[in-house]
């Protein structure tokens, strides 16, 4: 088999059995397995050096092994996306692949054209792959990579990013853009894992894979991380996450500033980067230490890179503070660029790269770009050749001048009656919807005085507050151009008044949600029944649909994806000052906590005080099923069980240790040791105060017992294809075991607090978050009222009970946000937040405060804001807020 020496492809036996490949279904593949895979395939592949292939590839596990095979076969592989038709039509017709692999349609299709088969010399023996640099036109011009150039990129993001073999990505970009190939082949060299996904980063099931294979990094775009910000990303509880890498395009300071401060708070890592497909995806690196202070940087080469800046003559600029363009230079740098086919066995290897930017050093060192001396710009990350868009657009019929800057298009026609059509045609060929793009008619482009087309005047116009958001992305654009320069006149000066009365969005109160959806889908049959799913919504046009219904509604159902067009309009419209929103279980989590600390402190009589306990319980089983069920599901049983029991154990064990100190020392009594056991409600413990802990043993137990179910695999593999069914059938059975074992051993005395009692309320919670549709709501609630009833008729709930257990249910199940008053919502959620700390503290506090006062209302405010500063002390100090609270901010809506 003939291989390129220096291939990392060729090094996959070094890993073993490290954990190669892991794709959505869980289906797990070592280096081991991947090399036996890969293997196989290539050997299926005609090795006379005259091959060419064509990968229709998308993240799967297929694709990577296609890939990895024609590396370790030296055959040139062309990746192209497998879902734009175009595209590939463009590549075949120009380079004529001699192999076609489209793994979507059947694994290790393999498809020869014996008709092609190259009778010249053999292809560049350098050459490894052909990526394409056009993002959406589809254009066959590819640049050219061989493997010494993937190996120096790899190895030198390796280097800055401190990688490991113990780091897991997760594919949050497709692998035929060269930053989501980058993500791979570093990974892969370096015997890491790969978790293969296509789900966008807005799929909750995304990030269920992340949680469940425990992935340490995440690489996007300026828009995935605009679309992260808004679904409150800040609020994921991510303990495995050590670092982020953005690339793709510029992301404004806010949302740099943003991401830094996050970074450090949370402890991974933000790395801010620049690059290019011509330099196999990365050039720089904003070093960490520069996050906040100077956000608009690129930072400094990579590993073995270097740049350099050159003015209009070539000569070197090495002052600070002086624009010039920008050259890098390092053995990444592509060969060159394919454009026809007798470009492939061209074997020369560029030593430096033009990169068409305009940059200038600062004092430190470091680079900022400040314009573009080539004709691209890039909107969603993929980069738009402008000159190819022309000709493509030339080519359909139209004439058209392109021009804009990065996230916004402007095409110009002197085409009479054609710009809706062109608008459409940017739709469905290049898929550039309206909200990113101006289309308009003119009776002449505008000219320099030299006759020569002025596309300076397209970048003026569209360079100064187009689109009005923070991250300059996404929004629309209220405004399309600015009110400076009135000194223009003539033609140009009508040119910018036809712009500014462009029909895009105004005011979004003025569009109706028809109007609304045919804009962003333009290329889409949009009717009143239509919703943002039914019409094959995506990560690119969520945020855009989002942002417009939201600035239209003020705030929209959860559900609101799933919704017609026609149930969307009649949303009261509105956006409130005095009232925002907040997901159910947080605002029950602090009302049940709170409930707890005036119960204890005898705030209230206890014939109205009962009950918050109980629903700490329900909220368990809702948290539990939200953020384990996921990992338990596809058989990280005991490491999801064991990381819950930790959380509970390390704690309580603190608290005892505290408790028997004080009693052997304090009291001069004889310590209660059995406490330690976490056994203690299955008796009377002999010293009352800790009595309390009940909650976390009672817990502890029924966590205990929900992981002994589950590692029955038999259970787990019904629970996983029926899992509202097995839930709802669990919460029966509990039940009746409840009621059993209550009509012969009466637990009174022990106050019910036992884990046959509280599993059923446990999976209450359970079922709670996992009823999507009506029937199921209705049945949880159902089975709910049935078991509360039947326990308070049973004794084991008071009135007060009942009715907290009730309320919340409904709450829970029925109802998932509620608005509360702005000025107590920060209140709300660090009471919530810090309900675990509450529960273990207060009992320390009451003690003393006890003696302190005998009015018991001033007590339970005294014990509240003693609990809240001493949870703000633990956050201080040991940093432990995030790590124990932060799946109670996921929940938080923060607009």
């Amino acid at each position: 088999m003939q291989q390129i020496n220096n291939c990392f492809a060729n090094n996959l036996e070094c890993f073993k059995e490290n954990t190669a490949l892991i794709t959505a279904q869980g289906d797990v593949t070592t280096y081991q397995s991947l090399v036996i895979m890969v293997d196989a395939f290539s050997a299926r592949l005609p090795m006379d050096g005259k091959q060419l292939l064509c990968l229709a590839a998308n993240n799967s596990l297929q694709s990577i092994v296609a890939y990895l095979a024609a590396l370790r076969c030296s055959i040139p592989v062309i990746l192209t996306p497998h879902d734009k038709p175009e595209t590939l039509s463009n590549i075949d017709s120009t380079f004529q692949p001699t192999i076609l692999y489209e793994p979507e349609k059947d694994i290790l299709a393999i498809k020869l054209f014996s008709d092609r088969v190259v009778n010249k010399s053999r292809f560049s023996n350098n050459l490894a792959v052909l990526l394409s640099t056009s993002g959406t036109t589809g254009s066959a011009k590819l640049v050219k990579l061989s493997a010494a150039n993937i190996n120096a990129n790899a190895a030198s993001i390796a280097e800055y990013l401190q990688l490991s073999a113990s780091e897991c990505a997760i594919t949050s970009l497709p692998m035929y853009y060269s930053y989501g190939l980058s993500v791979i082949n570093s990974h892969l060299s370096i015997g890491a894992s790969l978790v293969i996904t296509n789900d966008s980063v807005i799929d909750e099931s995304f990030w269920r894979l992340f949680s469940a294979h425990e992935c340490t990094s995440f690489a996007g775009v300026p828009y995935s991380y605009e679309l992260l910000k808004r679904a409150d990303f800040e609020g994921r509880y991510l303990p495995s996450l050590r670092y982020m890498t953005q690339a793709g395009g510029k992301l404004p300071k806010e949302l740099v500033s943003y991401y830094a401060l996050l970074s450090r708070s949370r402890g991974w890592r933000f790395y801010v980067m620049y690059g290019q497909t011509e330099a196999t995806a990365r050039m720089s690196y904003l070093p960490l230490d520069k996050l906040t202070s100077n956000s608009e940087s690129i930072g400094i080469a990579i590993p073995q890179g270097r740049f350099e800046l050159i003015d209009v003559k070539g000569q070197l600029i090495t002052e600070a503070n002086i624009s010039g363009e920008l050259i890098y230079k390092g053995p990444n740098v592509m060969m060159g660029y394919a454009i026809t086919q007798a470009d492939l066995f061209d074997s020369t290897q560029l030593t430096e790269l033009k990169t068409g930017d305009i940059a200038k050093w600062d004092t430190q060192g470091l680079l900022y770009i400040s314009g573009r001396k080539s004709r691209f710009i890039k909107i969603f990350g993929n980069r738009i050749g402008l000159d190819d868009l022309e000709t493509s657009l030339r080519s359909d019929g139209y004439v058209t001048m392109c021009g804009g800057i990065d996230q916004h298009l402007v095409v110009l026609t002197i085409d009479k009656g054609c710009a809706k059509t062109i608008a459409n045609l940017l739709a469905s060929k290049f898929k550039l919807n309206e909200l990113c793009t101006s289309v308009k008619e003119v009776p002449t482009f505008p000219l320099l005085p030299s006759g020569k087309t002025d596309y300076q005047f397209l970048v003026s116009l569209t360079n100064t507050k187009l689109i009005e958001s923070s991250s300059n992305q996404f929004a629309s654009a209220n405004q399309f151009l600015t009110d400076n320069d009135k000194s223009q006149t003539g033609f140009k000066a009508w040119l910018k008044n036809k712009l500014q009365r462009r029909p895009g969005v105004k005011q979004d109160n003025s569009l109706s949600v028809l109007e609304i959806f045919s804009k962003v889908f333009i290329s889409k049959t949009v009717t009143p029944h239509s919703s943002f799913n039914s019409i094959g919504g995506d990560s690119l046009n969520y945020i855009q649909v989002l942002i417009l219904l939201e600035k239209k509604f003020g705030e929209l159902p959860e559900d609101w994806q799933t919704r017609s067009i026609n149930e969307l309009g009649q949303i009261n419209a509105y956006t409130s000052r005095h009232f925002q929103t907040v997901e159910t279980n947080i605002v029950l989590r602090a009302l049940a906590i709170i409930e707890v600390l005036a119960n204890h402190s005898h705030a209230i009589p206890a014939f109205f005080n009962t009950g918050g306990a109980a629903l700490l319980f329900v909220l368990a089983g809702h948290s539990f099923a939200r953020f384990q069920l996921d990992t338990i599901l596809i058989g990280k049983v005991w490491g999801t069980i064991g990381a819950y029991l930790k959380k509970i154990i390390l704690p309580y064990i603190v608290i005892c240790g505290a408790f028997i100190l004080i009693q052997k020392f304090y009291l001069k009594k004889t310590p209660d040791y059995d406490i330690l056991l976490m056994a203690a409600n299955f008796y009377a413990p002999q010293y009352k105060t800790v009595t309390y802990l009940w909650f976390l043993q009672v817990l502890a137990q029924s966590i205990l017992i929900i992981g002994i179910l589950f590692s029955v695999s038999s259970l787990r593999r019904i629970a996983k294809n029926h899992l509202w069914f097995t839930s709802v059938l669990m919460l029966i059975i509990f039940s009746l075991i409840c009621f059993t074992i209550n009509t012969v051993w009466s637990t009174q005395y022990l106050h019910f607090r036992l884990p046959h009692i509280y599993i059923p309320l446990f999976l209450v919670g359970w079922c709670a978050f996992l009823a999507r549709s009506t029937g199921q709501k209705i049945m949880a609630l159902i089975l709910s009222f049935l078991l509360f009833s039947l326990m308070f008729e049973c004794g084991m709930w008071s009135i007060a009970s009942y009715i907290w257990l009730a309320l919340g249910s409904v709450m829970l199940i029925s109802i998932g946000k509620v608005k509360i008053f702005k000025i107590i919502k920060p209140m709300v959620v660090e009471i919530a937040a810090a309900a675990y700390i509450l529960y273990l503290t207060h009992i320390f506090f009451l003690h003393f405060i006890w003696h302190t006062t005998a009015n018991a209302q001033f007590r339970f405010i005294l014990l509240l804001a003693s609990c809240l500063a001493a949870s703000k002390l633990f956050v201080m100090s040991k940093n432990i807020y995030q790590k124990n609270f932060s799946t109670t901010f996921k929940s938080v809506n923060t607009n």
